[in-house]
This record gives C-alpha cells, structure tokens and sequence, in this order.
C-alpha cells in the first residue's frame, strides 16, 4: 500500500465580505461503516466569515488569496468606502 500525502498545511484569514466552507481542523462525523463494523468518517465542514481564521493546505491558500477570498498579510487593504446615505421617507400613495 502507498503512503499517504502528506501536505504541509497553514492557517490564513478570511477576507472582508466573503465566507468559506471548509473542512474543520478537528472535527469529524460518521459517515458509515465498513464490512467489519467499523466507522468510516469524514470532516465537518464548518463556514468561515470575514476576519476568521481557517487552516488549509498552502497550495488551496495561495490560490484562495489569488481570487480574493482569503487576506494577504504581506500586502495592505483596500479602504473601505462609506458608500451612499439614504433617507426614510413617508409614503405619498393614498
């Protein structure tokens, strides 16, 4: 039998306005059992908000930040933009 990959992991940060499901570092759910009984399991899949740390393999997070979705610590963020204001007002339909 071949030994299993090994790949080198790291934990990175989700970026402002974007969430990702992605395997816990730790948890795990049966899934079912094999011929002799025995649980097979795989990893909850957890969701990861804006500013929360997730632990991925260094290939996923290099392409992660790539696309957006996970913060670069070695570069500075955009500033953020107050965007318009709106004002309620009262309705004129009778």
């Amino acid at each position: 039998m071949a030994d299993p990959v090994v790949t080198k992991r790291a934990r990175a940060t989700v970026a402002r306005g974007r969430t990702l499901s992605a395997p816990h570092a730790t948890r795990q759910q049966v899934i079912g059992y094999s011929d002799d009984g025995k649980p097979i399991y795989r990893p909850v899949m957890v969701d990861f908000g804006p500013g929360q740390e997730v632990e991925l393999a260094v290939d996923e997070i290099t392409e992660l930040r790539a696309t957006g979705f996970l913060i670069d610590p070695a570069q500075k963020p955009l500033p953020l933009a107050e965007g318009p204001h709106f004002t309620e007002r009262g309705s004129t339909a009778t």
